[in-house]
């Protein structure tokens, strides 16, 4: 299995010259490495990921501690966004499995994405606009950023004029968008109804030995095998992967508290050595390791 990793800056420099702080994309067969904290200056980054699942912590302005970050779950289909100066990293998790585009905006530049100043103010505005850290956003948007992404790389003049087009159409259609979330939808994740019931139910249910494919199809009156395709289709993951991911978030709580062997012992896991072996899979910490960060 071999990792890809895409960084347009290095291919083309000259999107410093449109605002374009980065653009990258990488699909990730194996986990690679943490995210450490860290922030874009006056640029807004946002992150799309097309598959897989990614926890990401954002840190209360003046403050870099773990213990005061918010864990955000990104999963397939949504958009994960920081806003200028604000710290956030991947805490204990390696960068996971999946595909994801990431692309920074400088807020300060003055000609944005090749507009004039009243066009880039329009654009700024409309970043300013974006107070969900988490989206889940239609195709029809995210799209457009990949399409983005795959005209620049040709290296051509009328393309990158036209990725410039398509990133205006981006950001304006994803400020629309989040000014249409609800209220009652603060956390941004818009998910079916059955599939937010299918989240919670495994949120409540990880320390319950019974937790498994067969115990989520039944609990959403579903047969096994469409639960397991109606799963992976909107969260990008399979539900075997998603409980072991939701599990390994809840062990970096658990440590604080219990032991290794308890926490092993109370997320069900057959042996302190699978639960280490798997802690390890996701945060490319050893749980003995992850403790010592708060001693």
């Amino acid at each position: 299995m071999q990792n890809r990793r895409t960084e347009l800056q290095n291919i083309y420099p000259e999107l410093y010259d449109l605002g374009i702080n980065w653009f990258g994309y990488y699909s990730n067969k194996t986990t690679t490495g943490k995210l450490s904290k860290h922030h874009h200056g006056s640029s807004f980054e946002i992150c799309y990921l097309d598959n897989g699942i990614q926890p990401y912590y954002i840190y209360p302005s003046g403050s870099t501690r773990e213990d005061q970050a918010q864990l955000y779950r990104l999963h397939g289909g949504e958009v994960f966004i920081t806003r200028p100066y604000e710290y956030h990293s991947s805490g204990a998790f390696q960068q996971l499995r999946g595909r994801l585009y990431w692309i920074q905006f400088d807020s300060e530049f003055p000609a944005l994405l090749g507009h004039n100043r009243e066009k880039s103010d329009i654009l700024r505005a409309a970043l300013e606009s974006l107070d969900h850290s988490i989206l889940r956003v239609p195709k029809t948007i995210t799209s457009r950023l990949s399409e983005a992404f795959r005209l620049i790389l040709t290296m051509d003049k009328e393309h990158l004029f036209r990725a410039c087009e398509l990133l205006t159409l981006f950001i304006l259609e994803l400020a629309d968008f989040n000014r249409k979330i609800s209220d009652e939808s603060q956390s941004g994740k818009i998910l079916s109804r059955k599939m937010l019931e299918a989240v919670t139910y495994i949120h409540n249910n990880l320390m319950d030995p019974g937790l498994n494919l067969d115990a989520v199809a039944e609990h959403l009156h579903y047969s096994r095998s469409y639960a397991m395709s109606a799963f992976r289709n909107e969260m990008g993951l399979t539900i075997h992967e998603f409980i072991l991911q939701s599990k390994i978030e809840y062990a970096c709580e658990l440590l604080r508290n219990h032991t290794i062997t308890e926490t092993a012992f109370l997320l069900n896991f057959s042996s302190s050595q699978h639960f280490s072996r798997v802690f390890k899979e996701h945060t490319s910490l050893t749980p003995r390791d992850f403790v010592k960060q708060f001693d």
